[in-house]
């Protein structure tokens, strides 16, 4: 008895804190800020745009427009949705990268000039694992931790076990492209693609012929082994690649290696990559 009124007072201490600081959040004027959602895997994620909905309110209606980029439906004409909130058809070409550049064009066009870039996928809620989609998530996604990306990468860092070497540079560590974000400014001059076409060739081959990744000096050998165990095991879509599904397995490959890149990058630029996990409310 006594150890379960302990944990109901902790529980409502912890109740206290977040409405607390979800009072306070909402008061801060963080600036305006732009959502741009990539989907196409509805099916595998109905509750994505629902939550991404839920964050955008979260953050403050009137501060936030949220710009959804159907990767399925590239031909899409843009249709306003609801106010500040628009659905686009996208580009599959380079899976969420390239949506993700279609529906930064878009606000752009729209000459809304936020403050700051949100990205999204529709595999965001894979922070579930984590607890980062629920309260833990938000607290270090909301106006209060978003000010911190005014200087730079924003998001959740993976860390692999080995040394992982890609084009010269050391991508063991990188932000998971799920959910990131980056100051508009920075998010306007990063480019459609990280890897020029010619150079991933090189690394990816066009056609499979028995190689996952080219033995070349653009990759290291523990990353070779990483991105071929990825693709034929722990992928949700794993399989051992054949010729009728190699370009659909190539263009994962090939955003895996442009969100190490992506994080890369921005550190070359000069700009701080972001933790967001280990944000504290000051």
């Amino acid at each position: 008895m006594r150890r379960a009124f302990k944990a109901a007072l902790r529980r409502g201490k912890f109740c206290a804190w977040w409405a607390f600081r979800a009072v306070l959040s909402r008061r801060l004027d963080a600036g305006l800020t732009a959502i741009v959602y990539v989907f196409a895997e509805r099916e595998r994620y109905p509750n994505s745009r629902g939550f991404i909905e839920g964050y955008r309110r979260w953050l403050g209606d009137s501060q936030t427009t949220l710009v959804c980029v159907d990767n399925l439906s590239e031909a899409k004409e843009p249709v306003q949705t609801g106010k500040g909130v628009w659905d686009i058809g996208g580009d599959n070409s380079y899976r969420e990268f390239s949506g993700w550049r279609k529906g930064l064009k878009f606000v752009e066009k729209l000459e809304l000039q936020p403050d700051r870039v949100v990205f999204a996928n529709d595999a965001c809620l894979n922070y579930a694992h984590r607890g980062l989609d629920s309260l833990f998530f938000r607290m270090r996604f909301d106006k209060v931790g978003m000010r911190g990306a005014r200087a730079g990468l924003l998001g959740v860092t993976e860390r692999a076990s080995d040394q992982h070497i890609l084009l010269g540079q050391d991508v063991s560590s990188w932000v998971r492209c799920n959910f990131f974000c980056l100051p508009s400014k920075l998010a306007s001059g990063l480019p459609r693609t990280f890897i020029p076409e010619d150079i991933v060739d090189r690394i990816i081959p066009p056609y499979y012929r028995g190689a996952v990744v080219n033995a070349t000096p653009d990759t290291n050998e523990a990353f070779r082994e990483f991105l071929t165990i990825w693709i034929t095991r722990r992928w949700h879509r794993a399989m051992q690649p054949t010729a009728e599904a190699w370009p659909m397995l190539r263009k994962k490959l090939i955003a895996m290696l442009n969100e190490r890149m992506l994080t890369a990058s921005v550190r070359r630029l000069g700009y701080d990559v972001i933790e967001a996990s280990r944000l504290r409310w000051t």
